[in-house]
């Protein structure tokens, strides 16, 4: 069979313009065309390739997928398609950039082909897909050092699409969630948590949280509280969606924090900003917002309350006598007794020295407040183990009682009533307690 009429037949010229390899086989396999690419691409003219046998051009293809594939598209007439990513061994192409010489990735197709004469032939057509071989290439490689950055960040961080199906998520969160060889990709909250309940309270919230990003399309914040293995852990939830152009769900980017350490030291904090250090006792500044506080409460409701202004008759003498570490373990004993006669609304507060200031809750009436002052008087003179050696000592109490808004109808108006009143029982004798004077009306 002459090659001529089946060159002319498949337009020669126009395939020699083809950005894609053309080969036409007879059913000998020898080649009956090869376009100008095939001849660029594999070094090999047009005119030495024609009438010769593919093998014989081609040595390295015998036993290959590619050769089984001819066989079975000139003896039964099947098509087939292959991939480089799949068959290794395809044809032998290359192209010249600069001084560098770049293999060629190729998909190619093997078609059977009706010749002249009614004879079958085969059609080979190869594309290069070298572009988005090395697209996909690069794709892959930031994704490696995607995930590779992932597993060495501190924070725990999931990666999902328009639809909250997890694609991606790094070491620490599925160590978080419990997760480890778990095939999570392509699933969301909910079928994650019911395969595995043990996650399902942090996912369910999350979930929550993700609507809300997604509706507000923007970042949210939140803090998460779990028990984890007995411990109470607090955890900083970031979430930030993305959207499409067209305003589709694209992706959501889930990051959580633990911020445990942080909130404790936030709350070591707070308590050195409100709290006494030897006593344990509020310190005046909690003390002068909760007054302001239940005064504006106690206007609002037409309530009165009583405040106690409390100072130790005998302390100085303790602490010339046993010294300031015997002073300091009676103060924390007298605290402790008078915390526990109070009731948990009350406010106990150490003013400072050897003075304390009692809040009483509202409601509280005059004769009410003054059973509390006579009452801690007995508890505050009971004797203290001063030392490990059986040491005592005991102390009396001089306490003013002020009551709102009698006595006062301001924060310092109040406490410099009671002061004044716990003045005039220690003038009085000590060890009592002196009902404030009325305020004046002008």
């Amino acid at each position: 069979m002459s090659i001529g009429p089946i060159a002319s037949s498949l337009t020669g010229a126009l395939l020699d313009g083809l950005s894609v390899g053309i080969v036409v086989l007879d059913r000998d396999k020898q080649v009956l065309h090869w376009n100008a690419w095939m001849a660029r691409s594999s070094a090999i003219p047009s005119a030495q390739a024609l009438g010769q046998p593919l093998n014989l051009l081609l040595p390295e293809l015998q036993h290959s997928f590619l050769a089984r594939s001819i066989d079975s598209a000139l003896q039964h007439g099947r098509s087939a398609v292959l991939s480089q990513a799949l068959h290794k061994t395809l044809l032998p192409l290359s192209r010249r950039i600069g001084d560098q010489v770049e293999d060629i990735q190729q998909s190619v197709q093997v078609r059977p082909l009706l010749l002249d004469g009614g004879e079958r032939g085969c059609l080979i057509q190869v594309i290069d897909v070298s572009q988005s071989w090395r697209r996909e290439k690069l794709l892959l490689a930031s994704e490696q050092r995607l995930r590779a950055l992932l597993g060495h960040l501190p924070q725990k961080i999931c990666y999902r699409d328009g639809s909250d199906h997890w694609l991606e998520a790094n070491p620490r969160w599925l160590a978080w969630c419990g997760l480890a060889n778990f095939h999570y990709r392509g699933l969301d909250d909910a079928q994650i948590a019911k395969q595995r309940p043990a996650c399902a309270l942090q996912l369910h919230r999350i979930a929550e949280w993700s609507e809300a990003a997604w509706q507000s399309r923007d970042p949210q914040e939140h803090e998460l509280e779990l028990q984890v293995q007995g411990e109470s852990r607090c955890y900083h939830v970031l979430l930030v969606p993305a959207f499409e152009q067209d305003g589709r769900r694209k992706s959501l980017l889930v990051i959580v924090r633990d911020i445990s350490e942080v909130k404790a030291k936030e709350a070591r904090i707070r308590q050195l900003a409100e709290t006494d250090a030897l006593t344990g006792l509020a310190n005046r500044n909690v003390l002068q917002d909760r007054l302001t506080q239940q005064i504006e409460q106690s206007d609002e409701r037409h309530q009165v309350f009583g405040l106690l202004f409390v100072d130790l008759d005998g302390f100085k003498g303790i602490n010339d006598q046993f010294g300031h570490e015997a002073g300091d373990r009676l103060l924390r004993a007298v605290a402790q007794r008078m915390q526990a006669r109070l009731r948990a609304s009350d406010t106990l507060c150490r003013w400072g020295g050897d003075e304390f200031v009692v809040l009483m809750s509202a409601g509280s009436q005059a004769e009410a407040v003054a059973r509390v002052a006579q009452q801690l008087i007995g508890v505050i003179a009971t004797p203290v183990q001063l030392d490990d050696g059986g040491s005592q000592g005991s102390v009396g109490a001089s306490i003013g009682v002020a009551v709102y808004p009698h006595h006062g109808r301001s924060a310092a108006a109040l406490l410099q009533a009671a002061d004044a009143a716990m003045y005039r029982a220690k003038t009085e004798g000590k060890s009592r307690y002196a009902l404030a004077e009325e305020a004046s009306s002008d």
